[in-house]
């Protein structure tokens, strides 16, 4: 089976990099969503810069010349990573039953669109689908939708249920992680990736993250994640502009190839022991 011709809403996430936003703007532009929600995160009151960069991002919603409805929520409150996010997500949810959401760095190819609607339209009803990945570790040669058990912040989407449940239960997500260090290599995938740190330093301050206590929340629900056969995101803010995103080359270049743009969909939702294999290896190096 194909993935049908249609677009979910888009969620486009933003602070205080116009640059970067107006290119994820410009690609969705291509493929003209009904539905276009944008988030902007409020200026941080010492930082003198970010009221700019923030106004910057803003005044993007002029560059929205298609039919569509157009959704904006302009903070003047800085969240923060973490808060932000979470609160922009949640927004979006109150609106639509589900869809994708791109953070201002996260270039979507045309394909990522179709890949998430088809996933949303046959698995969304599915309790083991909890996200879509835009964003792949490795290439998945038969050209099908593949699941594993680890989620994606680069370019995804989910469903209003999934994500009203994360809201649930994410007060005792910590609590949850703390009880269970019997439990954390496996989170880290045998070993193959930190992500414990990472938790661990969320907790203490030191990064804000929402992604991964998502990813604890998922881990614990056994849920899967949707993953397209190749990359349809390319991450372009490893140029020591971001928060998190500190300037280095190489990372997260891979990008869905010209001539390749169908993809196939499974009949059922089910891991993919294989790809998962290869996955932890990837991370591991």
């Amino acid at each position: 089976m194909t993935l049908a011709q249609t677009i979910p809403p888009v969620l486009v996430t933003m602070f205080n990099r116009p640059d970067h936003a107006s290119r994820v703007i410009a690609e969705v532009a291509r493929v003209k969503p009904k539905q276009l929600f944008l988030a902007v995160d409020g200026p941080r009151p010492d930082v003198v810069t970010d009221r700019a960069g923030v106004e910057g991002c803003r005044a993007l919603v002029s560059r929205i010349d298609w039919d569509c409805e157009v959704f904006t929520r302009f903070r003047e409150r800085n969240l923060g990573c973490r808060e932000g996010m979470i609160d922009a997500v949640s927004w979006f949810f109150d609106h639509v039953e589900g869809g994708v959401i791109l953070e201002d760095d996260c270039l979507p190819h045309e394909s990522f669109f179709t890949f998430a609607s088809g996933v949303l339209g046959s698995f969304g009803e599915d309790p083991r689908l909890m996200q879509l990945s835009g964003y792949s570790h490795v290439a998945n040669l038969s050209g099908s939708v593949s699941f594993l058990p680890l989620t994606s912040s680069w370019g995804w989407g989910t469903t209003r249920k999934v994500w009203r449940e994360f809201l649930r239960q994410r007060d005792g997500l910590v609590a949850d992680f703390e009880a269970h260090p019997e439990l954390h290599d496996r989170f880290d995938l045998d070993g193959a990736y930190p992500y414990s740190k990472m938790f661990l330093r969320n907790m203490k301050g030191k990064v804000s993250s929402w992604a991964i206590l998502f990813y604890w929340f998922v881990f614990r629900a056994e849920g899967l994640v949707a993953y397209p056969p190749q990359s349809l995101i390319q991450n372009f803010g490893f140029d020591g502009s971001g928060t998190h995103g500190k300037a280095r080359s190489g990372d997260a270049t891979e990008w869905f190839p010209a001539g390749r743009t169908e993809i196939r969909i499974p009949v059922g939702v089910s891991l993919d022991e294989t790809l998962f294999a290869q996955v932890r290896q990837v991370l591991k190096r």
